[in-house]
């Protein structure tokens, strides 16, 4: 059966100049403008361009009701896909246990959508609890783009 990554039920629409992307107590994930102690990523779209937040995880997928653990969200805007992952955590492996994620998310979009179709791709792990860490070689940055075409970024900070 086909999964529609863009359901509008899971969607919400925002062209704010600054907002955070944050996990709920129900873990769906979720923007916001107002209350930056939520946020674990935050958002500059300082052209103040309309994007559209998908919450996948407990939204588009709920439970485990396929292939295993995805991504909180995604943001999309034209001819722009951006996945991201939340963590606020301390406990290391974090960031590969979150690269597993966004790697899954992107196969079940491959698997549903043409993302080749699409020319910016990006993905962000954000962990706003242990910002500082070891991060990747840049062979692993250079393998993600290789295997998928996808721009992995560790980071809270992202950038329309």
């Amino acid at each position: 059966m086909k999964t529609d990554f863009y359901n509008p039920a899971c969607e919400s629409l925002t062209s704010a100049h600054e907002f955070g992307v944050y996990d709920t107590k129900s873990k769906t994930a979720r923007i916001d403008s107002d209350n930056r102690e939520l946020w674990v990523a935050c958002v500059s779209n300082k052209n103040q361009t309309p994007v559209v937040f998908t919450a996948i995880d407990n939204c588009i997928f709920s439970g485990s009701d396929e292939k295993g653990r995805r991504c909180d969200g995604m943001i999309t805007y034209p001819d722009n896909i951006i996945f991201i992952e939340l963590k606020e955590q301390r406990t290391s492996p974090w960031v590969s246990h979150t690269v597993e994620q966004l790697e899954n998310t992107i196969l079940l979009f491959v698997t549903n959508h043409n993302l080749a179709a699409i020319r910016n791709k990006r993905a962000f792990a954000a962990n706003k609890s242990f910002p500082n860490f070891q991060h990747p070689q840049p062979a692993d940055y250079q393998r993600f783009f290789k295997k998928y075409r996808v721009k992995l970024h560790i980071d809270t900070k992202i950038i329309i």
